[in-house]
């Protein structure tokens, strides 16, 4: 489905244009990762809005996207499969987020682990898009900076009792981390076979 209305939003882009012609994969390629982008925060904010808990999705949402696109980690073997477990993880960690009251001892030394964890792997590339060295120094200094950036922001939070943002952002670097675990784990498998 998706793909059917990226082909026609592309051929209607580029209908009467020879010139640019050339370039339909590349556009093609565009609209639908837009369209794939569309269809994953809709359905996190629907979820969010099913879970009376909008706000904390944008934000577990936005610090996950934010850090995960320097850092990497697992990738599904499909969209649709990506699609799925995407929204798994929003509702497990909702769900925890809303019937878990977590202490901030807890919360803390979930934060020290999640940095340990993405200060150790990141980034980790897939099968895909093998990062050479250079890609490998950039992406983890972009890493370490949305990481910082987090991470004060999550220290500010809970200093000024923010414990929904704290928490939320906290919860993002979770997921990020089983992902970056998940991924690293995968490639190992691959070297292997």
């Amino acid at each position: 489905m998706k793909e059917r209305v990226s082909k026609a939003v592309v051929n209607w882009l580029l209908k009467d244009d020879e010139e640019k012609q050339k370039y339909y994969e590349i556009y093609l390629f565009g609209i639908d990762q837009m369209l794939g982008n569309i269809i994953n925060i809709l359905t996190a904010m629907i979820i969010g809005i099913l879970f009376g808990e909008l706000l904390r999705t944008i934000i577990f949402v936005t610090a996950f996207m934010v850090i995960r696109s320097y850092a990497g980690g697992y990738h599904a073997s499909s969209t649709l499969r990506c699609y799925i477990l995407t929204n798994i993880a929003i509702i497990v960690v909702l769900s925890a987020m809303k019937f878990i009251t977590f202490s901030s001892t807890f919360l803390g030394c979930l934060s020290v682990m999640n940095s340990m964890v993405i200060l150790i792997l990141a980034p980790v590339d897939t099968e895909n898009k093998r990062l050479d060295e250079i890609e490998c120094i950039h992406y983890r200094k972009k890493t370490i900076i949305v990481w910082s950036v987090e991470v004060v922001i999550t220290i500010f939070c809970a200093i000024l009792q923010y414990k929904l943002i704290a928490e939320s952002v906290i919860f993002a670097q979770v997921v990020l981390s089983l992902s970056l675990i998940g991924g690293q784990i995968h490639n190992l498998h691959e070297k292997g076979k």
